[in-house]
């Protein structure tokens, strides 16, 4: 084997690898996080989380084709299209997003009631869902940002930046609004939302710095 070719492929797969790890090990945290309040907040978490994850696909979609786009017009070194080709992703990522958080912010209760049927939990889980569905629009600038780089063959700076909105952002947030504060399940999972905020501003200002327009894999 060409062993020059394969360390190039490691350097682009790796950070992506580190990444699917982490995120797994996230979401499992966030879980742990969250039964600290009981089943019930769990159950209503899992809820929120599984309706939210809709948005994720269509994002998820955009992204395959937004990454190859950007490739090509890099290959062709067509730096300005590939800019734009980026902020694009990052604009219409954030927007379907918005649209769908909308959506969702609305019919909170309706959703919350066709997977639960005590009424005491439609309350909560209907704050649960608004509170998660409004960090969900900064999510998709992160999105956007992560397609960006994968599409130029970057994938550290997706990974570091991964790594410290989930570590470093989300996590500890969650326990000081939570615990520190005293805000309960509601301060634990506005955590998450105020994670995603800070990692979208993040993400922004590094598809700003345009860094990743000049990289050779």
């Amino acid at each position: 084997p060409n062993l020059a070719e394969t360390w190039r492929m490691a350097r682009v797969g790796l950070p992506s690898g580190v990444s699917s790890l982490s995120m797994s090990l996230f979401q499992s945290a966030l879980v742990r996080l969250v039964a600290e309040y009981g089943t019930s907040t769990v159950a209503l978490f899992g809820m929120s989380q599984k309706i939210l994850r809709f948005g994720g696909t269509v994002v998820a979609g955009l992204g395959l084709g937004a990454g190859a786009l950007i490739g090509q017009h890099l290959d062709v070194e067509s730096e300005l299209r590939a800019s734009l080709a980026a902020v694009l992703t990052v604009r219409v990522a954030s927007g379907a997003l918005r649209a769908f958080s909308a959506v969702v912010f609305v019919g909170a209760e309706c959703i919350t009631r066709i997977f639960f049927e005590d009424p005491a939990l439609t309350a909560p889980g209907a704050a649960y869902l608004r509170i998660l569905a409004s960090g969900l629009p900064f999510l998709g600038l992160t999105a956007g940002a992560e397609h960006a780089y994968s599409g130029a063959g970057r994938n550290i700076p997706p990974m570091f930046l991964q790594l410290g909105t989930a570590w470093g952002l989300t996590v500890p947030l969650m326990l000081l609004l939570g615990k520190g504060l005293g805000w309960g399940p509601a301060g634990t999972i506005a955590g998450v939302s105020l994670g995603q905020l800070l990692g979208g501003g993040v993400a922004v200002w590094l598809v700003r710095r345009g860094s990743w327009l000049t990289h050779q894999v």
